[in-house]
């Protein structure tokens, strides 16, 4: 938001009150209007003019008041009475605080030790920096913390004033730290304790801008938007003929009825049953990623949406950016905009309400607008007439609708939103200031450049206690009709067993309008499995739909339905276009099937989906053009059409094969289930695979197992040529063979499993079929066709795990939620069986890096960079393997180090010898020493959890110096002494150790003659290893050792 100084506000708020501006502009030494630098704090204290300073600016900002201005106008002076108070607030805490120096102390003075005039110029940014503004998206704490940041910084610019003056070194350096805190935390808090006040103040006078500060006392007035005339103080004059005439076109749509009326049960108007929806919103930021429904979780969830409404279109804001207003399918966008254009006061307000998907695509804004206004009055109005004759009202621009653009074009519209802030700003140049608010789709959000710092409001799904509030209007305006057929009301409570679709206005319509047909949602006490209800409901609304044009079959309908869920799905969007789907239709329906009735669509889509109002449209106009998608109100309704469609698709299979077997006919034809399923993957939605589990469900045993069969037998037999080539001209994505390969085998699979439950792999494969090569060949095609985000969602959803059946490598596959992952199965990987062996070498590490190098797989090459130390330093330690005697799991020495490094818990002999096992005994002294030292390193600061006995036995360490070393360290610290020097003799060549490290066997030794410990017999005694070692080298390098033993020995 553009902010003003305190300079600009004067000038703004002064044009009709030039004494009071020539007032202060004398008080500042002409500085004011001229705009050069002043000494403010010097002005100030030397003339002793606070308090007219102070006097001067409140008679400013009051001077709003009882002036005849426009919307805009009144908005202007309001921010500028409002950046006059921020500064007052601080002069005003100045004056109430104690300073041990007075005003005239801050005048013009000497420099300290010179005797020329300071030419420093203080205060000149209190009159020129931008004062920060209140907006309603901003949180008051928020605002608060900003407005103390710039109070922070002229306090320290004060601060720095005083110390520049002479009787600053009159004070002590305590006085000067007190006077210093005093400064710069006692005067900000003051500051705004003052704001605070002030502000409180102006609302008084000017209660519109209580809505600019979000979280105000004043938010307590009301809580529906059929009160925001109420919260919007009208200031303007009696609209014009045109004003008159556009608000009461949208005055009228109160009264309609949200959808065509019913023969049966009666449909509230929308001024009856509108429900003021709850909202998020936030500021636009390289950091908010508000298309991402994720972002917005533990956002505050606000319930005042026309104080908020009242407050942003009262704010300086509103001229200079539009308001993005997000929101699901359904969710109630452009019915909040049909809302607002009714209750916006035509006295302040010209409103125009534009729906995009009737305006040209090409226009440009203005174009855009005019066009709607052509739609609205069915004449042409130029923009500019238009709000020339605006009078004192503010222009508003309600356009709804910008995903629908993005949907059904295709063309990029990135800089549409700052397209409409060029606009807003052009605009206010030419004096036409005006406010926009956007209306899209969530998810398609992030497909545009949002200026920064706009307001971005998000609709929250129904809480309870609106979805009550709803229902209590539709069961008041349906008493009758229920009554007399004999029905029950609909309660929140039944609603509730269903939250994904009451918590969107237009999904709890159509749940309301199925339990109105003989209380479908009541007669169950127990919930319906998700699948039946999606049944229901579809069947209920083709029925009801197709009985409107003379009836028809409902199952045909429904396919026809699958048919548009299909087009959706293999192409990975939620909405198609009609031309896709009308391509769809003809490749996959009878020639001729669509058309029924007495209507005469423009074409198939048009056909099935025209009518049902739970498949919201989006159209846009291109030329002489209009396109036309399609969306389900709720994915879910597709993606259970999917799941459906398959499932009878497979049923029709299961039947033909039975046909088959007892008159020895034909192969079964899957030519219908390969032109559906080849081109994306079924787990790409996760309901698509829960719906066709809980259809699979209520198979019988026999069925389950004979389709588990006919699906097996299609997937062993998927690489052969397809004789039937029917179905060809279905192509919705372009596809390779692989892909359509990849993706058909991979459906085939899934749906094996979702039959049967778990399937193992020797049962997928033909017989004969090494598994982990053929499994690992079908993986790799999967993921090199599916695509990130499907292959993620396949590895998520379908559980792989490996065993052994016998000595053959097998594994088990299931679906369900995100699998744990289990730990490596060495021996399974590398297909040794159980048979009984130790340890082996192999040089794997540099063939699985030089292979992730080709590959280029990210995972590969992360997994390459966390081993390459090892594989640089430690070359076998990737490729050496061992088995536990303790687990019987094959383990790395790579893995054992890590293990070793990272949990101190499992610091045992078994786990340093795998880690070892890269180490080869011979080689110990050239290559291997720096695995061996990193193991030492780690052992020295566990010793106290080993057996030092069992450690120095390990092969690798037993002529290793460094382990020597650790082992004398541990002699003489209340260990078993004779059995630990035992060992030691048993295993080291002592004459070596005593020529290698006497010193450190000088010190075990006299630990352990200090402590009174009994060594082996065969460990050299105390005087024994003085003999045999350089005295006079140990007492150049351990001094002190020598001086313990001088004292021992006294």
């Amino acid at each position: 938001m553009a902010m003003l100084s305190y300079a600009d506000a004067v000038k703004l708020l002064g044009a009709k009150e030039s004494k009071i501006v020539a007032a202060l502009d004398k008080l500042l030494g002409g500085a004011l209007l001229a705009g050069s630098g002043v000494d403010l704090w010097g002005l100030l204290g030397w003339f002793d003019a606070k308090a007219e300073f102070i006097r001067l600016s409140h008679e400013l900002a009051t001077k709003v008041s009882g002036r005849k201005l426009s919307r805009y106008d009144r908005t202007q002076r309001l921010h500028a009475a409002h950046t006059v108070i921020v500064l007052v607030a601080f002069f005003e805490a100045f004056n109430e605080l104690e300073f041990p120096l007075t005003t005239k102390d801050l005048g013009p003075t000497k420099q300290k030790g010179t005797g020329l005039p300071s030419p420093t110029v203080y205060g000149d940014e209190m009159l020129y920096a931008a004062v920060p503004v209140p907006s309603p998206e901003l949180p008051q704490d928020r605002y608060l913390n900003e407005l103390t940041e710039w109070y922070v910084d002229f306090a320290t610019d004060l601060r720095k004033t005083v110390s520049q003056l002479a009787i600053w070194d009159t004070l002590n350096e305590t006085q000067q730290g007190q006077l210093s805190d005093l400064i710069e935390t006692a005067l900000v808090a003051r500051a705004v304790r003052r704001y605070e006040g002030l502000f409180l103040q102006l609302v008084a006078d000017f209660p519109e801008i209580a809505y600019w500060r979000q979280g105000h006392e004043l938010r307590a007035m009301g809580t529906a938007l059929a009160r925001l005339e109420e919260a919007l103080v009208p200031m303007g004059d009696s609209p014009t003929e045109r004003r008159a005439e556009l608000a009461r076109k949208y005055q009228a749509v109160l009264n309609h009825p949200i959808i065509e009326p019913s023969q049966t049960v009666s449909v509230p108007t929308l001024a009856e049953c509108y429900v003021d929806p709850y909202y998020q919103v936030c500021d636009a930021g390289a950091d908010t990623a508000f298309a991402s429904k994720s972002w917005w979780d533990g956002k505050p969830v606000r319930q005042d949406i026309h104080l908020f409404l009242a407050g942003y279109l009262t704010s300086p804001k509103a001229t200079e950016k539009p308001l993005l207003v997000l929101g699901d399918p359904g969710s109630g966008k452009s019915v909040l905009t049909k809302v607002l254009a009714a209750r916006l006061p035509a006295s302040d307000f010209l409103v125009l309400r534009v729906e995009l998907r009737t305006t040209p695509t090409e226009a440009d804004i203005r174009d855009q607008i005019e066009h709607g206004l052509r739609e609205l009055l069915q004449e042409q109005v130029s923009w500019p007439t238009l709000t020339r004759s605006a009078g004192a009202a503010l222009p508003v621009v309600l356009l709804d609708g910008f995903d629908e653009l993005l949907q059904a074009t295709g063309v990029s519209q990135t800089d549409y939103l700052t397209k409409i802030a060029r606009f807003q700003q052009d605009s206010a140049e030419l004096g036409r200031p005006v406010a926009f608010v956007v209306t899209s789709r969530i998810s398609v959000a992030d497909r545009a450049v949002t200026p920064k710092d706009a307001a971005v409001l998000r609709l929250v799904p129904f809480t309870p206690e609106q979805i009550d509030r709803w229902l209590r209007v539709w069961n008041r305006v349906n008493a009758q009709y229920f009554r007399t057929s004999g029905l029950k009301p609909l309660t929140g409570g039944t609603v509730a067993r269903y939250p994904d679709l009451g918590e969107q206005p237009l999904l709890l319509l159509m749940l309301a309008l199925y339990d109105a047909d003989d209380n479908a949602l009541q007669r169950t006490s127990s919930e319906i499995r998700e699948a039946e209800l999606y049944e229901r409901l579809l069947t209920t609304f083709a029925r009801r739909e197709i009985a409107k044009d003379g009836g028809g079959d409902v199952e045909t309908e429904l396919q026809r339905l699958s048919i548009v869920a299909f087009a959706m799905f293999n192409r990975g969007t939620q909405w198609v276009s009609e031309q896709d789907l009308d391509e769809d239709m003809a490749a996959l329906l009878p020639r001729g099937s669509v058309m029924r009735g007495s209507r005469a669509p423009l074409g198939a889509g048009e056909a099935v989906l025209g009518r049902f109002f739970f498949v919201q449209k989006a159209q846009a106009i291109r030329g002489e053009r209009t396109l036309r998608t399609y969306e389900f109100l709720h994915a879910t309704f597709g993606e259970y059409l999917v799941a459906r469609a398959t499932w009878h698709v497979l049923k029709n299979m299961a039947a033909a094969e039975s046909h088959r077997r007892r008159t020895f006919a034909g192969a079964v034809d899957d030519t219908e289930l390969y032109a559906l399923l080849s081109f994306a993957p079924l787990c790409a939605r996760t309901p698509v695979i829960e719906f066709l589990k809980d259809m699979s469900g209520e198979l019988e045993v026999e069925d389950r197992a004979a389709l588990a069969e006919l699906l097996i037998g299609l997937f062993q037999t998927v690489h052969q040529p397809r004789s039937n080539q029917a179905l060809t001209d279905y192509a919705p994505t372009l596809q390779s063979p692989a892909g359509r390969y990849g993706h058909y085998s991979l459906n085939l699979v899934l749906l094996v499993v979702l039959v049967k439950g778990v399937l193992t792999a020797s049962e997928l494969f033909e017989e004969g079929r090494d598994v982990h090569e053929t499994w690992r060949s079908h993986a790799l095609l999967w993921q090199s066709q599916l695509g990130t985000a499907n292959w993620t969602s396949l590895v998520d959803i379908l559980q792989v795990n490996r065993f052994w059946r016998r000595d053959d490598r097998d594994l088990t596959l299931t679906i369900g939620s995100t699998p744990a992952i289990p730990p490596v199965d060495v021996r399974w990987a590398l297909g040794h069986g159980p048979a009984p062996w130790s340890a082996v070498h192999f040089r794997y590490a540099d063939q699985a890096r030089l292979e992730a190098n080709f590959l280029c797989e990210w995972w590969s090459d992360l997994m390459s960079h966390t081993i390459e130390p090892l594989a640089e330093i430690v070359p076998d330690s990737a490729g050496t393997f061992r088995l536990s005697p303790d687990t019987h799991v094959l383990l790395t020495s790579a893995n054992a180090l890590l293990t070793l490094l990272l949990d101190p818990s499992r610091t045992n002999v078994e786990t340093i010898k795998t880690v070892l096992a890269a180490a080869d005994p011979g080689a110990l002294e050239v290559g291997d020493r720096p695995l061996v030292h990193a193991v030492l390193g780690i052992l020295r600061s566990r010793s106290d959890r080993l057996d030092i006995a069992e450690l120095i036995a390990i092969p690798q360490l037993m002529s290793n110096v460094e382990a020597w070393i650790l082992a004398c360290e541990q002699l003489g610290k209340g260990r078993d002494d004779s059995a630990l020097t035992g060992a030691l003799c048993d295993v080291w060549n002592m004459f070596r150790a005593l020529r290698e490290i006497p010193e450190h066997v000088l010190e075990a030794g006299l630990r352990m003659a200090e402590r009174g410990s009994i060594a082996d017999n065969s460990w050299p005694r105390l005087a024994e290893v003085v003999a045999s070692i350089d005295m006079s080298a140990i007492r150049r390098k351990r001094p002190d050792l020598v001086f313990r033993l001088d004292a021992f020995l006294r």
